[in-house]
Order: C-alpha cells, then structure tokens, then sequence
C-alpha cells in the first residue's frame, strides 16, 4: 500500500514502520521539487486509505553544549570528569551539602541563592568568615552557579550549602588553617541535625575517638561523608580519611602518602590547578586533595538527586566502577558514566545536554 500511494501521489517513500501503540503503519515520504506539500498534504489527507498526513517536523533538546561561564573552558577538572555531560540528568536541585570547613565568601556571586546556613563555630566574627579563602574555595568546586554569565560552574550547582565555620587561617591571608576536635564536633552535629545529605570534610589530622564516632553516626543516619586524603609525607591517608565508611578521596595527580591504601582501590579526583573562587569575587587556581574531596562530594549530590536512598556504599560502588584509573588520565572519578550507570547504562558518548538551572531562591 505504501508503494502504490507513492506512485499515485509522485512521491519518494523514504522509510516506513509499524506503530503499534496507534494500530498504523508510518510512512515517510519525500516531496519531489516543484510540488505543493500543502496541497499534497490535503490530498493524502482525504484519501480514505489514510489516517493522517503531516509534515515532518524537527525539534531540539532545552539544553545547550556549553555553557555562558566564560571560565567554563578552563575547569579542566569538570572536563575530565564530565560533568556536563552529567548535567544533562540533573544539577543537584533538593541536596544539601555541608561543607565543615573554614569560613565562605557567603556574598560571592557564584554562590548566589545556594546557602541553606551558615554557621560560625570558631569565634563572633561574621567578616572574618566571609573572607576566609579555604572554604569559600571548597565550595566553588562543589556550588558554583552556571550559566550565570560570570566565572565557572559548580559540579552541583544547584544544590543547597551549609556553611559550618570549624576551622580558622592564619592572619596571612592564606589558604592552611587549623580546627579542634571541639569545633568539628559542633559542626558535624549541626550538619546532622540540619539534615545534610553530603558532608565534606577537606582536612586531615590525627584520629579522634569523638570525631569517629560522631562521624559514625551521622553515616548510620544516612549521611554521605567524603574526605580528603592527606598525601606526601609518611602519616598514612590521615584521619578522617582512614575511617572505615567514609568515601576518602585523593587528587589524581597527587602523590599517595606511604602507608595509605592502595591506589587502585581508592577513589581520585583532579585536584591540581583547580579552578575556583575566592573572597570578594575572585578567582584562582588552587591544588590539594581538598579541591578533590570537594569535587567527589559534588559528584556525589548529583547521585543523590537522582536517587535519595542511595547508601554511602552504593554511592561508593558507582564510583569506583566507573572511574578511569589510567595514568595519563586528569582524573579518576568520572560523573557522567557514575550517572549513567546508576540510570540504568545510559550513554555518556553523546554531546553534553546542562538542563535549565532554576532560579536561585534566598
């Protein structure tokens, strides 16, 4: 039949299939030059041997193949790890993420309408914890706008940050700092009990009974607590990072500490000239497994979104099976095939598709 309309009408069948759910036979026709399509159209349509005549019409996908960040090209992490590739699935919209750390530039524009808290566990002074360089670059990695016009794109940069100030820099301006097992207990608890989805903890010290066990529980309630491990010297991958349920995470360029896990067991992340912000709008590059930690942890509210139940270990499993451990390779983890395999084997092959990301809301 197909064939015999086509020679009736002069046209090109192009291609045809059954469509089973509407009890028809689709056929796809070409109109040769010099031919009416609208006047075709009608003419097919009126013939009682077809059910339907249209054109063929073509639509495109609400996403873009980049983004309007002008940093966006320098992230070379994100590139590595695909991420935008992964947006395409989602932003982390509903996950929150505790980052217990020094103070952040709350008032950064990147990280407009992403905090959910912001809590000083260290002294009263609220301008010290928005200029403080070490957290505020932490959550860069994990919270950035996209597609705001303006610097670079977070690898969640739709969820929701808690700010939790444990930690406190030097008087020189610099990145190191230093917390207490007084301050980093109060905070984690606080995480707790704000319901933290991700907890990241991008700093390394000597085991603390307190801290374990605090940490302990918080993964029994469900919450995903990604550190950084401590790399060069002879100390081991440090504490937390050495904790038994806690996702440890080393920069994939940086050297493994004697005496830490093996590396083709352990999870890694770019973690070398990061891109990221810092206090009172600026950017810069920044290197460490702190950068890797919080890399991990973005990755990890994207998983979350997806799937709200998923434990620490799946989490875990997923990244794993999907990282690319070769040498030459920028980084280890990689968002996209974690995304795709958690999604039931989607292909990450494909150009990268961001959704749209919701207006931020105060």
């Amino acid at each position: 039949m197909a064939l015999k309309l086509a020679r009736e009408y002069g046209l090109r069948h192009v291609d045809g299939w059954p469509i089973e759910l509407l009890d028809v036979h689709c056929v796809v026709y070409e109109v040769p030059d010099g031919r009416s399509t609208g006047e075709l159209l009608d003419r097919l349509s009126s013939d009682p041997r077809v059910a339907s005549a249209q054109r063929m019409q073509l639509f495109e996908v609400l996403g873009r193949e980049s983004y309007n960040d002008p940093h966006f090209p320098l992230q070379h992490g994100l590139h590595a790890m695909q991420v935008a590739e992964a947006h395409r699935w989602g932003l982390g919209d509903g996950v929150r993420v505790a980052i217990v750390d020094t103070g952040v530039d709350i008032d950064h524009p990147e990280l407009e309408g992403r905090l959910a808290a912001a809590e000083n566990f260290v002294d009263d002074d609220s301008l010290r914890f928005t200029q403080d360089v070490h957290g505020t670059a932490v959550a860069g990695v994990i919270a950035s706008l996209a597609d705001n016009g303006i610097g670079i794109v977070g690898v969640a940069p739709s969820v929701r940050i808690l700010a939790l100030k444990a930690c406190w820099e030097g008087a020189d301006g610099s990145a190191s700092a230093i917390c207490s097992t007084f301050t980093l207990a109060k905070a984690i608890s606080f995480a707790v009990g704000k319901r933290a989805d991700v907890l990241n903890l991008s700093l390394t010290g000597p085991r603390d009974p307190l801290l374990a066990e605090l940490l302990a529980r918080a993964i029994d309630r469900g919450v995903v607590v990604v550190t950084a491990m401590a790399e060069g010297g002879s100390g081991g991958p440090g504490f937390p990072a050495s904790l038994d349920r806690v996702i440890a995470v080393r920069s994939a360029r940086g050297r493994i500490a004697r005496g830490a896990l093996d590396p083709a067991t352990t999870i890694a992340a770019p973690g070398e000239d990061v891109l990221t912000i810092r206090p009172q709008g600026a950017y810069d590059f920044m290197s460490g497994s702190s950068l890797a930690a919080a890399h991990v942890s973005g990755v990890a509210a994207l998983l979350l979104e997806q799937r709200p139940k998923l434990t620490h270990d799946a989490i875990l499993r997923l990244l794993d099976s999907t990282s690319d451990r070769a040498e030459t390779a920028p980084g280890g983890v990689n968002a996209c095939a974690a995304l795709a395999e958690l999604l039931g084997g989607t292909s990450c092959s494909e150009r990268p598709l961001p959704v749209e990301q919701p207006v931020p809301t105060s």
